[in-house]
C-alpha cells in the first residue's frame, strides 16, 4: 500500500517503457525522511501569468545555462527546492520550466492533455515533485518522460474535452469530465459507491474523503496530485 512519507510502504514502479529507463527504475512511492510541504501560495498561486518573474531573469551565461540544463538536474534538487514554504525564484522557475515541458509534450503527441487535471500548475508541479521525492538519482527529464508514459491512460484527445470546477473549502482544482468518471470508476471498484457520470455530488465527494482518510492520503476530498499518485502506484483503474 501506497502511503505518504513516513509510512512504511512498498515499492511500486511504473509499468511502462520510459525513455532510457527501464520499467522498473522508476519509482512511484515516494520514500523521504521528511514530506514535501508546499504552501497555499505556492499551489494556488502557479499560474502562466508568473512568467513575468522568469522573463526578469538577467540574461547572463549563467541564468541561461541553469534555464537550458534544468532537465539534467537530479529530482533531489528539485525536491529541495520545493520543500520550502516561500515562492522563491527557484520555484517558479521549475514551475514554469516544467509547464513549458507539458505545453511541448502535448504539441508533440498531438494531444489536448497528457495531464487530467488542467489547473491549477501547482497540480502538475506537486505530482512530478512527489515522484522525483521517490527517484532522488534521477533527472528530472527522466522524471517527465517516465511521469507522461504513466498518464498514457489520462490523456485527453478531444479538443472539445469539458473541463469541471471541483472544490473542497477553499481549494478549487479543474479537471476534465473524463478523469473524473474515471476516478469515479476507481472508487466504485474499491468499495464505494458513486456514480460514475462525471458529477462530483456529495456521494463522490464523501468517498474521496474516506479514500484518502483509509489510505493515509492527505489534503481536500479531491482527486488532486496526491490521489492520481497513489492511483497510479495501484495500478489499472477499474
Amino acid at each position: 500500500m501506497w502511503v505518504l512519507p513516513g509510512h512504511q510502504s512498498d515499492s511500486f514502479f511504473f509499468r511502462d517503457s520510459l525513455l532510457k529507463v527501464s520499467a522498473n527504475d522508476l519509482n512511484l512511492s515516494p520514500r523521504m525522511s521528511m514530506p514535501i510541504s508546499f504552501s497555499k501560495k505556492i499551489l494556488l498561486g502557479l499560474t502562466t501569468g508568473l512568467c513575468l518573474q522568469i522573463c526578469t531573469l538577467s540574461a547572463n551565461a549563467n541564468s541561461t545555462f541553469t534555464v537550458r540544463s534544468l532537465g539534467l538536474q537530479k529530482c533531489e534538487q528539485l525536491v529541495g527546492v520545493m520543500q520550502g514554504e516561500t515562492e522563491s525564484q527557484a520555484v517558479v522557475l521549475y514551475s514554469q520550466w516544467m509547464a513549458g515541458y507539458l505545453t511541448a509534450k502535448n504539441a508533440s503527441l498531438g494531444v489536448l492533455d497528457v495531464f487530467p487535471i488542467r489547473d491549477p500548475l501547482g497540480e502538475w508541479v506537486r505530482f512530478v515533485t512527489l515522484v522525483c521525492a521517490g527517484n532522488m538519482n534521477k533527472t528530472l527529464a527522466e522524471v517527465l518522460e517516465g511521469s507522461v508514459s504513466a498518464l498514457a491512460d489520462y490523456r485527453e484527445t478531444d479538443a472539445s474535452a469539458e473541463t469541471l470546477e471541483l472544490s473542497d473549502g477553499e481549494y478549487k482544482i479543474r479537471v476534465y469530465k473524463n478523469y473524473l468518471i474515471r476516478m469515479q470508476q476507481h472508487l466504485n471498484g474499491r468499495g464505494f459507491r458513486v456514480d460514475s457520470i462525471g458529477r462530483f455530488d456529495e456521494s463522490t465527494k464523501r468517498a474521496f474523503l474516506e479514500y484518502k482518510k483509509s489510505n493515509n492520503i492527505v489534503g481536500p476530498a479531491l482527486p488532486d496530485s496526491l490521489f492520481l499518485v497513489f492511483v497510479l502506484s495501484q495500478g489499472k483503474t477499474q
